[in-house]
């Protein structure tokens, strides 16, 4: 059995006062394949806003096989431009440790699609890669080299 490509894969997001809970759950385990969305437990933390309101943390952390089979399962869901925008904006989200680094569309990701997004109300996604030849190791997990 060969090592996993993914060390870690971390799927985190935000639920604020206004937010049904269910729903913010519901959009943070859309992003992990199926066979995995009722094994997890989500680390919850609360703090306090800028204005004293409320806001809680959800975070999911998996390891080995299974952050591998996370990431799979997140390139397979992108579509064709977001595969483009990863490959031209690649050195932007790789730090030098291997991390790559992700925000997906929280309402999107409610109704079932993950899309890249730049906007505030996001699920991030960080995916620590394995070995030094990242883009290699991208593609192998999915990541379409022409974008298409």
């Amino acid at each position: 059995m060969t090592r996993p490509l993914v060390r870690r894969v971390t799927v985190e997001t935000t639920q604020h006062a206004t937010e049904d809970p269910g729903k913010v759950l519901e959009a943070l385990l859309n992003v992990l394949p199926e066979e995995l969305r009722n094994s997890v437990r989500p680390i919850v933390q609360t703090v306090k806003g800028h204005y004293g309101n409320p806001i809680t943390r959800l975070r999911v952390e998996l390891k080995g096989e299974e952050a591998e089979k996370v990431a799979r399962h997140l390139f397979s869901a992108l579509g064709e431009g977001d595969h483009r925008i990863l490959q031209l904006t690649l050195d932007q989200r790789l730090d030098r440790t291997g991390n790559l680094y992700l925000r997906l569309d929280k309402q999107k990701a409610l109704r079932g699609r993950l899309v890249l997004y730049d906007g505030d109300d996001v699920i991030r996604v960080v995916i620590g890669l394995r070995g030094r030849k990242r883009r290699e190791v991208l593609e192998h997990l999915g990541l379409r080299a022409d974008g298409g």
